[in-house]
């Protein structure tokens, strides 16, 4: 009969609809475990070393660590792109941005980070970050 026909047809288009979106949770989920292990492990290879060493004392950045100071304020607006634009959890960025300004507030960083935010033209190409974090001199 017709009304079985539309009953079927009902339950059919929600089992496509319930399937159609676990498929897209299970993608979201493994495009974000590419990008959190992505980031992860360039801050461990790129980064890391530098913040630790400043931590520990060291008082200039040589020239080749300004420039991956700038690449690593250059990365932070990455990781806030990908969490604005849904991607990244919001208790992951919460996270991220804790370390972004644990990073950012050791004297040198902070000093190259305002010098570099400075210019409307760049602070723009930082999408949205440098008014996410909000910095003060």
């Amino acid at each position: 009969t017709l009304s079985d026909q539309a009953l079927l047809g009902l339950v059919a288009s929600i089992v496509a609809i319930y399937f159609g979106i676990l498929k897209q949770q299970i993608e979201s989920d493994k495009l974000f475990k590419e990008l959190f292990e992505s980031f992860n492990e360039k801050y461990d290879i790129s980064y890391n070393d530098i913040f630790n060493r400043l931590r520990d004392g060291a008082k200039i950045l040589s020239s080749e660590d300004r420039l991956k100071v700038i690449d690593y304020f250059n990365f932070c607006a990455e990781e806030y792109l990908w969490y604005k634009k849904g991607r990244v959890p919001l208790d992951v960025w919460k996270a991220w941005k804790r370390g972004i300004l644990y990073n950012i507030n050791i004297p040198l960083i902070k000093q190259l980070y305002l010098k570099e935010v400075a210019s409307a033209e760049v602070k723009a190409s930082y999408y949205g970050l440098v008014e996410e974090l909000a910095i003060k001199p």
